[in-house]
């Protein structure tokens, strides 16, 4: 198995490859009806998405029922509602919320998290697996 050093040597010379050629063959685009940073969508999309993983990291040591896990989870929900609110109310939105009346895409998105949980389910049941049946340590079953 291969220690960091060994791969940081791989990775530099390769990230810096692929940075130059980027850089010289992508042209630079602007888009020309741009318009100011939504400050509003940002601090609400944001604070909504933290509170909630904030809510979920917490949840087994404060509990799952818990004021505080309540109170995040509900924190998180009405943050991502006005962040709707928000971007309705926009000229030109951070995120066309038109793009989900899309059942592509709409499918794509549904298909993509249930392979994510499961790609996610898998890797938990394999460093489960690994320490329990040959008695390791986790991080030698990752």
């Amino acid at each position: 198995m291969a220690r960091e050093p060994a791969l940081g040597g791989v990775k530099i010379p390769i990230g810096a490859l692929l940075i130059s050629v980027a850089t010289t063959s992508i042209d630079e685009s602007r888009d020309p009806e741009a318009g100011r940073l939504d400050f509003a969508g940002i601090a609400l999309l944001g604070g909504g998405l933290s509170s909630i993983v904030w809510a979920l990291i917490e949840a087994n040591s404060a509990g799952w029922g818990s004021g505080s896990t309540l109170c995040k989870l509900a924190v998180g929900s009405v943050a991502l509602g006005l962040f709707v609110v928000a971007e309705r109310m926009q000229r030109r939105p951070m995120v066309d919320l038109l793009i989900f009346r899309d059942r592509t895409v709409v499918g794509a998105a549904v298909a993509m998290f249930g392979y994510a949980a499961t790609a996610q389910g898998l890797c938990d049941a394999t460093r489960i697996l690994g320490r329990s049946r040959w008695n390791s340590h986790p991080s030698c079953s990752t």
